[in-house]
C-alpha cells in the first residue's frame, strides 16, 4: 500500500476574496472584548462555533481583524471548502477537496479545511452572532 502525504501549501496569488475567518478560541476573548464596548459591526457577521475555533462570515469588509486570524475563501474548483484564502495546496484543489470529503462522509458541506493543525471545521449552518452567546463559548473553554 502507497504512503499519501498530506498536501503542501504554497502562497497563493492572487489571493482568494475573503468569505469567512477563522479564529483560534485564544485569539478570540480579544474581539468579543472589542464588542462589549462597540457591538456595531455584530449585526453584519453570521457565526458558527467549533470547540477550537470560532468561525466568522460576512462580507470581506466587514470580517474583523484578529492576531492569529486565518481568513478564509471559495475557490470555483473546490465549492465545497473553504480554504486558507492566501494559500493554495500543491496538488489539484478539487482532487483535495474529494478526498478530504471522502475522508470524512458525514461532513456537512461547505466545510473550512485549517491547516494549524490540519482539520476540517464545520461550517454548514452559521447563525446570526449574539454577544452573551460569545461569551459562554468562551467560557466553556476556560480551565
Amino acid at each position: 500500500m502507497r504512503a499519501v502525504r498530506a498536501p503542501r501549501f504554497l502562497p497563493r496569488e492572487p489571493p482568494l476574496a475573503p468569505v469567512a475567518v477563522a479564529i483560534p478560541r485564544e485569539a478570540a476573548g480579544a474581539l468579543v472584548e472589542r464588542w462589549r464596548h462597540d457591538a456595531r459591526d455584530l449585526h453584519v457577521l453570521r457565526g458558527a462555533a467549533a470547540p477550537s475555533v470560532l468561525m466568522l462570515f460576512g462580507d470581506s469588509a466587514a470580517l474583523p481583524w484578529v492576531d492569529g486570524a486565518v481568513y478564509l475563501g471559495r475557490d470555483p474548483e473546490a465549492p465545497r471548502l473553504l480554504v486558507p484564502a492566501t494559500l493554495t495546496p500543491d496538488v489539484p484543489i478539487a482532487l483535495l477537496e474529494r478526498a478530504v470529503l471522502r475522508a470524512k462522509p458525514h461532513a456537512r458541506t461547505p466545510a473550512a479545511l485549517l491547516l494549524d493543525p490540519l482539520r476540517l471545521v464545520g461550517a454548514a449552518a452559521p447563525a446570526p452572532l449574539e454577544l452573551a452567546a460569545l461569551e459562554r463559548w468562551l467560557a466553556a473553554g476556560s480551565p
